[in-house]
């Protein structure tokens, strides 16, 4: 599902206004990273940064820049302060919102956007990866590509 999602992400005119949703290890943060790669841009997660002073700042940015924010660790207020820019971006920036739970997100963020689900990487695809001679223990505790690569470095 990642690599479709990244696919189709790829392929076409990327929007700026972007919400992922999908359970922890689903590979969310992986697409924000491509997505900012396919535009030569730099990813900045500003979750613990949204206020109305920064994202005024946005707007004076004179570099490409993705913009990442994990939605479920913003309260309703922080939402709302991403609305207009949400959108109206300025052409240099652009948003993804992430989330667990698509019910986190308000409904007027979930208009100005489109919306990706993403499921979890499933067990055949995390177990072509390992290399190290633990494949039942690294299945147990790793849920993503990267916590496996991890895993096969550990001694």
């Amino acid at each position: 599902m990642q690599e479709r999602l990244k696919e189709e992400l790829l392929s076409k005119e990327i929007r700026h206004s972007i919400i992922l949703c999908g359970p922890r290890g689903s590979g969310k943060h992986e697409v924000c990273q491509s997505v900012a790669d396919k535009l030569k841009a730099d990813l900045i997660d500003i979750t613990d940064n949204l206020n109305d002073d920064y994202i005024n700042n946005i707007y004076t940015e004179t570099n490409l820049v993705v913009y990442l924010v994990d939605i479920d660790k913003c309260t309703v207020n922080k939402q709302n302060t991403l609305l207009k820019i949400f959108e109206e971006p300025p052409e240099l920036a652009y948003f993804i919102l992430i989330c667990e739970n698509i019910s986190s997100v308000i409904e007027t963020l979930l208009s100005r956007g489109i919306v990706y689900v993403l499921d979890r990487f499933d067990f055949d695809y995390l177990s072509a990866l390992i290399t190290n001679n633990e494949k039942e223990l690294t299945l147990q505790v790793c849920d993503t590509p990267g916590q496996v690569e991890k895993a096969n470095h550990t001694d």
